[in-house]
């Protein structure tokens, strides 16, 4: 797989973040993943099937950032990762799948959405849904950083 997938998903990214919590992202250093573990505290992954391919989408967030845009989107603070800190980083990573959708099928990838799951812990796993390479893209920000990750 190369990055003409993942570059949908970083751009909905931008926009999902920029709309709705006020927040400008950069796009940081991309590559091959190595291991399981996340690069973040709070991880949205969601399933995806595109063209008779199955594979998998996640983001995962610092605790900070992930706190920040809480703040930011529901006007309340919080100081640790908890059930609606959680549900928030999987509303984005849906969010962002369906943002990217449009994007795929203009390239030909008609995605086929599925309801995302979310991961907490610092360490966690993330374990993709698909048998290819994880390439992961680095976001940052000046309230925290995430990282995007996509495999098929």
């Amino acid at each position: 797989m190369n990055n003409t997938l993942l570059t949908p998903f970083c751009a909905a990214l931008q926009d999902v973040l920029s709309t709705m919590a006020q927040l400008d992202v950069e796009l940081g250093e991309q590559g091959v993943k190595q291991g399981l573990s996340a690069q973040g505290e709070v991880s949205g992954v969601i399933a995806l099937v595109c063209n008779q391919q199955q594979g998998s989408m996640a983001i995962s967030f610092s605790g900070p950032l992930i706190m920040a845009i809480f703040e930011r989107m529901l006007g309340e603070a919080h100081t640790e990762i908890d059930a609606e800190i959680c549900d928030l980083a999987g509303e984005i990573t849906n969010m962002v799948t369906g943002a990217a959708k449009p994007r795929l099928v203009e390239l030909g990838f008609d995605l086929a959405l599925t309801r995302p799951q979310t991961f907490s812990g610092n360490p966690h796993d993330i374990l993709h849904n698909g048998s290819g390479t994880v390439l992961a893209q680095r976001i940052h920000s000046s309230l925290g950083d995430a990282t995007l990750e996509l495999c098929f």
